[in-house]
């Protein structure tokens, strides 16, 4: 059994003051007893909330790579970081039309999610819940929804008395989220190998086309962009089983990842190795020759996996070393 941070949330009514700079969130949460200040949204049954969760629509194709930008703290002098400072609230103004004039929780938490996916929000950063909900203009229920569902897809927690903060992972979350890529990009791989459906062509399309781009990105030295593309690559390889539902199990696994990668020191190392494979599973899957396609990518996330446990040791040895100087 794999053990999860998740948060407890109150049933009592939050209210919510915030403040924002340009390389952090921030949020101070006082309880309220107010009767029109949110209570709704806590008090509504598991069913009720589960229900609005798949009746919602979904963003699909909405790139969230420039209207978020955070820089990660702590970051040795000279080692590369995996996003730069930007203005975030002048740019989460323009998400706004994506929300059309029917605002909802799915859509906020759809445009979160791409956010941390294409690594725009770092691990352990607190959301300023009166800067977004101002940004998007949602209300503040509306943002709390979609808290909610990112606290079901495990990429945020909600802390008593402190806020909401992006979720930090662990090394049994890195050992978990492998086997599930493993078993729903491997079974994408060999369905696709098996299908004779009239949709592959643009399917394999999407695949080459992220690989383009992660090449682009890496002429350019967009080491950032490098990491996004890879996303997009993996999404195309899961795509292929032609299943809404593998994608949106999928999409959620990936920003899960995403926080992940933040582990690695340098972007740079991390990627680039990956790029040739990708090259090499789009080329297989363009020959059709799917079982091929499919041991190389294994072979691939096994090496990946192994060296983010490799890196969470490290730290850990670092940290317990820094905790008890006289031991080392």
């Amino acid at each position: 059994m794999i053990e999860r941070n998740s948060p407890s949330w109150t049933s009592r009514s939050v209210g919510w003051t915030a403040t924002a700079s340009p390389n952090t969130f921030s949020t101070d949460i006082s309880s309220s007893c107010g009767a029109d200040n949110g209570s709704s949204w806590f008090a509504r049954s598991t069913s009720q909330r589960l229900l609005d969760h798949r009746l919602c629509s979904t963003i699909r194709q909405w790139s969230c790579a420039t209207i978020f930008g955070m820089r990660r703290l702590n970051r040795p002098t000279g080692v590369e970081t995996m996003t730069d400072s930007a203005d975030w609230t002048t740019a989460l103004v323009s998400a706004r039309q994506t929300l059309v004039r029917a605002s909802t929780a799915e859509r906020v938490a759809d445009i979160l999610r791409d956010m941390v996916m294409e690594g725009r929000v770092l691990p352990g950063a607190k959301l300023a819940e009166d800067s977004i909900a101002d940004a998007l203009q949602v209300s503040r229920n509306t943002l709390r929804e979609a808290f909610r569902l990112l606290n079901h897809e495990r990429l945020v927690v909600h802390e008593l008395n402190r806020g909401v903060f992006v979720r930090l992972l662990t090394e049994a979350d890195v050992v978990d989220i492998y086997r599930m890529r493993r078993t729903l990009e491997g079974a994408a791989l060999r369905f696709w190998g098996e299908s004779a459906d009239a949709g592959r062509a643009a399917a394999v399309s999407h695949v080459r086309s992220a690989v383009t781009t992660g090449v682009a990105a890496a002429e350019r030295g967009d080491w950032d962009g490098v990491g996004t593309a890879n996303m997009h690559f993996h999404r195309s390889i899961a795509a292929l089983a032609d299943s809404t539902r593998i994608d949106e199990i999928m999409r959620q696994l990936l920003a899960e990842l995403r926080l992940v990668f933040h582990v690695m020191p340098t972007v740079r190392d991390f990627y680039e190795p990956y790029l040739g494979d990708n090259e090499r599973i789009a080329t297989l899957v363009e020959a059709g020759r799917s079982e091929e396609a499919v041991a190389v990518l294994l072979d691939y996330l096994d090496r990946a996996e192994d060296q983010l446990l490799r890196e969470f040791a490290s730290k850990a040895g670092r940290r317990s070393a820094q905790a008890d100087p006289a031991s080392t």
